[in-house]
């Protein structure tokens, strides 16, 4: 599969947009107040004084430019993970592929009407935004999501060694997902290591309830900890108002704004990094929140992306900047040539199964999935304080 733009071949494009310098453009943004790298494994973490970085990472997930670049002809070659989604005929039906399929269907479906826009007058205006799309689009499938949860997993350790440490995930769906697959991994780990790691296991509970956890946390500040993992962050609205409500819940119980800082720290698959341009990204009443993310990612100022993070995960393909240029696109190249064959491809937001949903039984559409959680539940025993949405699927 090669990536076209007309006469020009995705390397060829990169270099006509400077689509490197813009990239180091958006690192320069990235100043030492905002972001720094760390290894994911510290035993003694310390506390974070205040000014210092709230947003930590370990690095950069692959764009699809790169990988494509690597591997111009079979660029997801050996991605074997299964995907499941829903048919669009007969309506509904549970179809599963490979997540090398699902990204090859997807990439030749973006290129294919990526030509069409190219020799069609009417629709030019859409060709640049939408090779800009691919090259500036993260990729985080299977083998990411893998390195990102050891990274978090060991992160996780670090904090339960010298700390009681409460899970939190209050929406019970990419947070428990993310969660789940931690506690999985660290049960497998400590399997393998003849139950060496059962000390850390031992610190670690999981609840769902925000109210409960800052009434946990107010007990013994000094020696707690409140975790929210979560696969990723894009705009950021959803992170804030969780930290502002248990900000407010802490501030009521006489807690100090600092220690709620110190104590609480959102876990990340993938994040944005805050910039110049965004500093308030992850910040509520005047504090910034600490964050962890094993992969950052970049807005980088495109055509029509103004300054948009675009991410596509292969578990849960939800991000607006991904599938709305598309959309657009084939609108109105059904509006102005009746050329249909436009439906959404297998990653798109409304027909991906996501592994967190489940059926009217509240258990797990994917079956592998629904295994780590009978694992993690029975390893966690009266410490896991939490139950799976019912019938939750979107």
């Amino acid at each position: 599969m090669v990536f076209r733009n007309g006469n020009e071949n995705l390397d060829q494009w990169l270099a006509r947009k400077d689509f490197h310098g813009r990239k180091a453009e958006a690192e320069r943004k990235i100043s030492r107040r905002h972001a720094k790298k760390v290894a994911p494994l510290e035993l003694q973490l310390p506390r974070v004084p205040d000014g210092a970085p709230s947003f930590l990472y370990s690095t950069e997930p692959p764009t699809f430019a790169e990988i494509a670049l690597q591997h111009p002809d079979a660029p997801f070659h050996g991605r074997n993970a299964r995907v499941r989604y829903k048919s669009h005929w007969p309506q509904g039906q549970i179809l599963e592929a490979s997540e090398q399929e699902a990204l090859d269907q997807t990439f030749e479906r973006l290129s294919t009407f990526l030509q069409f826009a190219h020799h069609r007058d009417s629709l030019n205006f859409h060709v640049d935004s939408f090779a800009e799309l691919l090259a500036n689009l993260y990729l985080i499938g299977a083998p990411e999501r893998r390195k990102a949860v050891t990274a978090m997993t060991e992160r996780l350790m670090a904090h339960a060694h010298s700390n009681e440490v409460r899970m939190l995930m209050p929406n019970k769906r990419s947070d428990l997902y993310t969660g789940t697959l931690m506690l999985d991994t660290l049960g497998r780990m400590n399997e393998q290591m003849g139950g060496s790691l059962q000390q850390y296991i031992d610190q670690i509970s999981v609840s769902d309830s925000p109210e409960e956890t800052v009434q946990w946390y107010a007990e013994n500040p000094s020696t707690r900890r409140i975790i929210i993992p979560d696969d990723q962050v894009m705009s950021g609205m959803q992170s804030r108002s969780m930290h502002l409500r248990l900000f407010n819940q802490g501030l009521d119980r006489g807690i100090e704004p600092q220690q709620m800082r110190d104590g609480i720290e959102m876990m990340l698959m993938a994040g944005r990094s805050p910039d110049q341009e965004h500093e308030d990204l992850y910040r509520v009443k005047n504090t910034d929140f600490n964050v962890y993310a094993y992969y950052r990612t970049l807005g980088i100022s495109g055509i029509r992306f103004n300054d948009v993070v675009t991410v596509l995960s292969t578990h849960c393909p939800g991000d607006f900047g991904f599938t709305e240029p598309q959309e657009a696109l084939f609108k109105d190249v059904e509006k102005w040539y009746g050329v249909g064959g436009a439906q959404p491809s297998i990653l798109h937001q409304s027909w991906t199964i996501k592994p967190y949903d489940t059926d009217e039984n509240g258990v797990f559409m994917y079956p592998e999935f629904q295994n780590q959680w009978e694992y993690v539940k029975a390893m966690m025993g009266n410490r896991m304080l939490v139950q799976p949405n019912t019938g939750s699927q979107h």
